[in-house]
């Protein structure tokens, strides 16, 4: 098997965008149908200060690689896929 790898990234209608998005939007839904599962799972009271710092981190990096994806075309056939 070859191993491909990337060396330009460019917008792709097919690409890795499609699964990423998906997963956030499967959990989105998940949260409206079940309102009180949703609200213990962004419930942060409890959090202390180094939670709510990862919390962010977690967060911002989650939202990076989204933007990421946009750029990661999907290659069927490679070790990537």
């Amino acid at each position: 098997m070859e191993i491909l790898f990337f060396t330009t990234l460019g917008p792709a209608l097919a690409g890795a965008w499609i699964p990423s998005f998906a997963m956030v939007l499967i959990q989105f839904v998940y949260m409206l149908i079940y309102k009180e599962v949703g609200k213990r799972a962004t419930d942060t009271s409890w959090y202390t200060l180094a939670d709510k710092r990862n919390a962010i981190i977690s967060s911002l990096l989650q939202a990076v690689l989204l933007i990421l994806s946009v750029f990661v075309p999907l290659k069927t056939g490679s070790a990537w896929f």
